[in-house]
């Protein structure tokens, strides 16, 4: 066999597989092209399925919020409304320190000292101390003038009464509502910022 015969019978074969290369290559890449396709849909499906329940998610949770902040901005217009007729009493008792106006406040600061309680779960927590110390002032005001009602009556009955009693009372009651007015307006300045969407 001959050098020229050879060469012919090498490039035979190698024209045969060459043709028949590019007829593979070209058909495994039209068969990678449509599995890489599908391939791509089902990961596109599955990250699709994944985007919709966080869309779900946070509607869900924005729906939560919006209610959330809706029922806190109710409670926190009650719970100051409540607030305001508490100390307008105070302030009544402060000016005329009677029976009938300690009993309007005292009606009053149980009154406010409920909505509080019942508000709890809507009433962010540094809100929810400074109201209890607010009420624990105004308890405090409360029994003070009381022991001053008491000696007024008993000096409206022509009965012994210590005027520096009197007096020392009316001093205690004077810094009990100083700081009062002070609390009052501290949590009327927080509660307007949280309904604004502030952060305390």
């Amino acid at each position: 066999m001959s050098w020229n015969e050879i060469f012919q019978i090498i490039s035979g074969v190698i024209i045969s597989v060459g043709g028949a290369g590019v007829i593979i290559w070209k058909l495994s890449s039209y068969l990678g092209e449509i599995w890489a396709k599908k391939h791509l849909e089902s990961i596109k499906k599955e990250y699709q399925k994944e985007i919709e329940d966080y869309k779900s998610h946070l509607d869900m949770l924005k729906e939560t919020t919006l209610r959330y902040s809706g029922r806190q901005f109710e409670l926190y217009n009650q719970l100051w409304h409540s607030l305001y007729d508490l100390k307008s009493m105070a302030d009544a008792l402060w000016e005329e320190a009677n029976e009938q106006n300690l009993r309007r406040f005292s009606q009053q600061l149980k009154k406010t000292m409920d909505e509080v309680e019942k508000s709890y779960l809507f009433i962010e927590e540094n809100h929810y101390q400074e109201l209890l110390e607010l009420l624990n002032e105004f308890k405090n005001y409360e029994i003070e003038k009381k022991r001053l009602v008491q000696l007024y009556m008993r000096r409206s009955y022509k009965q012994q009464v210590d005027p520096y009693e009197i007096k020392q009372l009316v001093e205690q009651n004077r810094e009990g509502k100083q700081r009062y007015e002070q609390l009052v307006k501290e949590i009327g300045d927080n509660l307007k910022n949280q309904i604004r969407g502030g952060n305390n």
